[in-house]
Order: structure tokens, then C-alpha cells, then sequence
């Protein structure tokens, strides 16, 4: 049979202080990483929130003027405290069909001159 041999209290010493600050150095950047993107995406789920209420509501109409349903997005928005560019904002017209595509970025600074950028993307289609 072969003896078992204990590992020496040399190789048992435990993380040393580089290992510890580096793993305090990674907590910090994953904790402050999450404190910038969490509200990020809170705020797109309540703004997909509202576009999707907007839509089941059927209180838009095909016929509406581009410059009305953004104008809407506007009032939607600022009702309920959120921000968003509306820059990208595209309202296409088909036959029987509105459809409100709109893509947007949010921007953070993470650390120093580093940003953090989301990209997020809202497609809602109107019909009657």
C-alpha cells in the first residue's frame, strides 16, 4: 500500500497579498460595473414596459403622422421620468401597419476616460 502523504504547511499558506488585492481589485470593478448597468436596463425594461402598454392600448391609429407618434414617444418618456435619444427613432407606414423601430445606446463613464456603452432596441408594430 502506498503511503499518503499530507501536503507540507509551505504549500497550505493561503492566498498571499497580490492574490488578495487583486481579487478586491476585480470585486470593486464588478461591483461598479453592475451600479452603472443595472439602472441601464431597469430603465429600457420600463420603457419596452410603456411602448407595449401604448400598444395594447390600440389608441394609435395607422393613419397618425410620423411627427404625432414621436411627439407620443416624447410625452411617454418624459411622463414617466425616463430618458432615451431619440435620434434613431425610425416610424415606417406599411398597408395596414405602423411599426415604430427604434434603436438606442446608453453611455457611462466606468472608470477614468473608459465608457461603458449598452445598445438596446425597441420594435413595436401598430395594426388595425
Amino acid at each position: 500500500m502506498a503511503m499518503l502523504r499530507l501536503a507540507s504547511p509551505v504549500s497550505q499558506r493561503g492566498v498571499g497579498l497580490v492574490g488578495m488585492l487583486l481579487l478586491v481589485l476585480v470585486g470593486i470593478i464588478v461591483v461598479r460595473t453592475a451600479i452603472n448597468v443595472i439602472p441601464m436596463y431597469w430603465q429600457d425594461y420600463r420603457i419596452g414596459n410603456a411602448l407595449t402598454q401604448w400598444q395594447e392600448s390600440g389608441s394609435v391609429s395607422v393613419a397618425e403622422r410620423p411627427q404625432d407618434i414621436e411627439a407620443h414617444v416624447q410625452r411617454i418618456l418624459s411622463s414617466n421620468d425616463l430618458q432615451a435619444p431619440l435620434e434613431g427613432l425610425r416610424i415606417t407606414r406599411s398597408n395596414r401597419q405602423l411599426t415604430l423601430d427604434w434603436p438606442y445606446e446608453k453611455r457611462t463613464s466606468l472608470v477614468g476616460n473608459i465608457d461603458l456603452v449598452v445598445r438596446f432596441h425597441h420594435n413595436v408594430e401598430f395594426s388595425q
